[in-house]
C-alpha cells in the first residue's frame, strides 16, 4: 500500500467537497430565488443539523465495519443530489429536503476521512505524522471553500443559480477521488450482539466511562457548536454596519483562508504545547474576539470575527489527534463521529435561540450571549482537560 496515494486523494476529495461558491450567498439565494425568509433558512439549518445528528453514530459505525472509501463515495453522491435539489427548490419543503440530503452526506463523511487517514498512516507505522497530514487535509478543504466563496458573489451577479449548480457538479467529481483510494488494514472486534448495541457501547464509552474522552467531546461540542452558530451571525453584523452585500463573499473567503492557514500550520504548535493547552488558549481567544465585537459595533469586528475562524482551523485537527491517540481503530470513526455529533447537538437549540436574540435584541446581544454560553458551559471541561495527561 502507498500511503501517499491515499493522503493525496483525501486532500483532493476535500477540495472537491469544499467547492462551495453558494456558501456566501446562501441567504440571498433562499430569499430571492426560493422566496423564503431568514427564519425559514434557520429551519433548514436545524433540519440539516438534526439529520447529521441522527446519522453521526450509525455512519461512524458503518465506516468502522464497511469500507471507509465506500462511505465517502455515497457521501459525494448524496450531497451532490441534495445541492441539485436545492437548485430547483420552489418552497420550504424542497429546500428542507435538500438540506436533509446534504446532512446525510455530511454524516457519512464525518469521522470517516480522519479515520481513513489515521488507519493509512498506522498501517505504515507512521501514525505520529497524523496531525501534520490531517492539518494539510483539512486546510485543502478550507482553502477550497475560501477561494470559491470569493467567487460566489460575482457568480451570483452573473446568474443566481450558477453558484449552486457549480457546487453540485463538483460534489459529483469527488466520487472518483474516493474510488481510487486504497482501503487500509484495520484491527476490528467482532459485533458483540447487534449493530445498535455496539453503537450504544461506544457512545457510553465516549461520554461516560472514559472521563478524559468525555471532556474532549463535550468541550468540542460546546466550542465548535457555538462557533458554527456564530458563523451565521457575521452577515447580520455586516448588515448592521451597512456594508454592501457584494463584500460578504470576500469576508467569508478571508475567514476561511485564515482557518485554512491555521489548520495547515497548527501542527507546529504541538511541538511545544500539549494539545489540551492549545484548545484552552483557542477557547479564550474566541471569547475575547466575540466579547469585543459584541461590546463595540465597529469595523474592528471584521478582523476579530475572522480571527475566531482560526479556532476551528487550528483546534479541530488537534482535538481529532487527541482522540485518535486515545481510541483503538475498531471504534475510532465512531468516537470521532460522537465528537461531531456533539457539535450539531449543541448547534440545534443554540442556533434557534441565537436567531431569536439577534432578531429581537440585535446582533451585539447575540454575540454576548454566545460569550456567556461558551464561557460558563466549558469551564469544567477546560479544568478537566488541563488536569489530564
Amino acid at each position: 500500500m502507498k500511503p501517499h496515494r491515499n493522503i493525496a486523494l483525501l486532500s483532493a476529495y476535500n477540495v472537491m467537497m469544499g467547492f462551495l461558491p453558494i456558501f456566501p450567498v446562501l441567504i440571498p439565494f433562499y430569499k430571492n430565488q426560493i422566496g423564503l425568509s431568514f427564519q425559514d433558512f434557520l429551519i433548514g439549518e436545524v433540519v440539516f443539523a438534526a439529520v447529521v445528528v441522527a446519522m453521526e453514530i450509525p455512519s461512524g459505525w458503518l465506516s468502522d465495519i464497511w469500507k471507509r472509501k465506500h462511505c465517502l463515495c455515497v457521501a459525494a453522491v448524496v450531497e451532490g443530489l441534495g445541492l441539485s435539489l436545492l437548485g430547483v427548490a420552489d418552497g420550504l419543503l424542497m429546500a428542507v429536503t435538500a438540506q436533509g440530503l446534504i446532512g446525510i452526506g455530511v454524516g457519512l463523511v464525518s469521522g470517516t476521512t480522519s479515520a481513513m487517514l489515521y488507519d493509512t498512516l498506522q498501517d505504515q507505522g507512521k501514525e505520529e505524522q497524523f496531525r501534520k497530514h490531517e492539518g494539510k487535509r483539512a486546510a485543502a478543504g478550507l482553502y477550497s471553500i475560501g477561494l470559491t466563496s470569493l467567487a460566489g458573489g460575482f457568480l451570483y451577479e452573473v446568474d443566481p443559480y450558477l453558484p449552486v449548480w457549480l457546487s453540485a457538479i463538483t460534489y459529483f467529481l469527488a466520487l472518483p477521488m474516493a474510488l481510487m483510494m486504497e482501503e487500509p488494514a484495520r484491527h476490528r472486534e467482532a459485533v458483540q450482539k447487534n449493530p445498535f448495541y455496539d453503537m450504544f457501547q461506544v457512545l457510553r464509552y465516549a461520554l461516560r466511562q472514559n472521563k478524559e474522552i468525555a471532556a474532549l467531546v463535550f468541550f468540542t461540542g460546546i466550542l465548535y457548536g457555538s462557533t458554527q452558530a456564530g458563523s451565521w451571525i457575521a452577515q447580520p453584523y455586516y448588515i448592521a454596519l451597512e456594508i454592501p452585500e457584494a463584500w460578504f463573499g470576500i469576508f467569508a473567503s478571508i475567514g476561511f483562508l485564515i482557518a485554512a492557514v491555521g489548520s495547515q500550520m497548527g501542527h507546529f504548535l504541538e511541538r511545544y504545547f500539549r494539545p489540551v493547552k492549545i484548545l484552552a488558549v483557542l477557547w479564550v481567544a474566541v471569547i475575547l474576539c466575540w466579547t469585543f465585537s459584541g461590546l463595540f459595533l465597529w469595523y474592528h469586528a471584521l478582523v476579530l470575527l475572522m480571527i475566531s475562524n482560526a479556532a476551528w482551523g487550528i483546534g479541530f485537527p488537534v482535538m481529532q489527534d487527541a482522540l485518535n491517540k486515545r481510541v483503538g481503530s475498531e471504534r475510532r470513526a465512531t468516537v470521532l463521529s460522537v465528537a461531531s455529533l456533539m457539535i450539531r447537538f449543541v448547534f440545534m437549540p443554540l442556533g434557534l435561540v441565537l436567531g431569536w436574540i439577534v432578531d429581537d435584541y440585535g446582533v451585539q446581544a447575540g454575540l454576548l450571549f454566545l460569550v456567556a454560553f461558551v464561557l460558563l458551559a466549558n469551564i469544567w471541561n477546560v479544568k478537566k482537560l488541563l488536569m489530564s495527561r
